[in-house]
């Protein structure tokens, strides 16, 4: 049985990264964790030597999720932050390989998700493609399940979205 990875990263200071598997019968999550940040006294930041140990087996795929050029946001300090975590993101990734860029809107429209609005539609939606099982050990809080990780729900279904598309 032959077996197919890619990593999904939602960047932000509430992202994260997961590992998703592949096999002829099944997908999986191989593994899940937060996005690794610091707090500096002028802003959250991505903790690079933290995201490069997540990552030190290059072998797998890696999609990024990228905010669109000329994205309006309420927030504007929040959207430039984004766009500076992205480019920490970006530019620790090319050590290892050139990560692939998806729009939030690209991979959200493939999935029939609305670009805005309610996430327990994603948390549904990761539940179905990747089990109960899964969903409750690395997509929900410690809670038992009544609170989502939203972070890395988005992250997986980036991940999945580059196993499915991984010709464009």
């Amino acid at each position: 049985m032959s077996s197919r990875f890619c990593i999904g990263i939602d960047p932000g200071n509430a992202g994260a990264i997961v590992c998703v598997k592949m096999t002829d019968t099944r997908t999986s999550i191989h593994w899940a964790e937060p996005l690794p940040t610091i707090k500096t006294p002028d802003r959250t930041v991505v903790d690079i030597r933290s995201l490069m140990l997540l990552l030190a087996d290059p072998l797998h795929p890696i999609i990024l999720e990228v905010p669109q050029t000329g994205y309006k946001t309420k927030y504007p300090a929040s959207q430039a932050g984004l766009q500076f975590q992205c480019g920490q993101i970006d530019g620790a990734l090319r050590i290892y390989c050139f990560p692939r860029w998806v729009y939030p809107s690209t991979w959200r429209s493939y999935f029939k998700l609305p670009k805005h609005g309610d996430k327990t539609l994603h948390r549904d939606l990761a539940a179905k493609l990747f089990g109960r099982d899964d969903t409750l050990k690395y997509l929900t809080g410690p809670d038992g399940g009544t609170s989502t990780r939203e972070g890395q729900v988005d992250a997986a279904l980036i991940g999945l979205y580059g196993l499915l598309n991984k010709g464009e």
